[in-house]
């Protein structure tokens, strides 16, 4: 199956064009990176996937559907962002279980607590599932944030910058376990990043974004870093744009 699939999609707001003549096909249990410099439209590809925006023209279809609203409970998200006031005494357990489906109710089940504490273990948080989201260390955060995401258990997993602001040991630590979760649960991720020298390139496809311009270098690929869109079955296709016009800006 085809998780992702963006044919002719093309955003603008105004006179701006965000994005431009995007093609796009993601196998499902791919592990795709977004690398781009800041207006290079990575945050508005994620946006279209979320159902959050609409596209100015084409198709966006995720796990074979046309996206909107309904599509939430597939998807797990991390944003940069959390909205949470660092001092507030709310204990991890607690934090990840607002992830769960009807979470209004003021008890769980459980059933419910079971699920909270298997994303707990799978992330690695489970040893500090009491404490306070203020007490923890940048990456226990991002575990914790992780395991929010999980808990409903999405069958696409998405992240925006999940490696900002912490240390390079960190950083790495987190790459690797989320490709370790895709495998074990069998995900599809998709990840916004600046730090792309913590991805594997053996392991994960990465989209280069620039303004004007986006390019898929499929994983695995032994091309010398040769730009080409991929479809389902991994047949190698011609550039992305459809200008034709590859710039020699990616590192590999």
């Amino acid at each position: 199956m085809v998780a992702i699939e963006l044919e002719k999609v093309a955003v603008a707001y105004g006179l701006e064009v965000i994005l431009h003549d995007l093609n796009l096909r993601v196998p499902e249990g791919e592990f795709l990176v977004i690398e781009g410099p800041n207006g290079s439209g990575k945050t508005t590809l994620l946006k279209l996937l979320l159902g959050t925006l609409t596209a100015t023209q084409g198709r966006v279809r995720v796990l074979d559907r046309i996206v909107d609203n309904s599509m939430r409970k597939f998807i797990g998200y991390v944003p940069q962002f959390h909205n949470l006031d660092p001092d507030t005494p709310l204990r991890t357990f607690d934090f990840v279980s607002f992830g769960l489906p009807n979470r209004w109710l003021p008890w769980l089940t459980a059933q419910e607590r079971q699920s909270v504490d298997r994303v707990l273990k799978l992330t690695g948080a489970l040893q500090f599932r009491n404490k306070t989201l203020s007490r923890l260390s940048g990456g226990q955060r991002q575990r914790a944030f992780l395991a929010q995401a999980l808990v409903h258990q999405p069958r696409l997993l998405m992240l925006d910058e999940p490696t900002a602001s912490l240390d390079p040991g960190s950083k790495a630590e987190i790459m690797t376990l989320i490709d370790e979760i895709r495998v074990r649960e069998g995900l599809t991720v998709v990840l916004v990043t600046h730090d792309v020298q913590f991805v594997d390139e053996s392991r994960m496809s990465v989209l280069h974004m620039w303004p004007g311009g986006y390019a898929l270098h499929k994983r695995g690929s032994s091309d010398g870093g040769r730009m080409h869109s991929v479809d389902a079955t991994g047949a190698m296709w011609e550039p992305v744009s459809s200008e034709g016009e590859m710039r020699p800006r990616v590192r590999f």
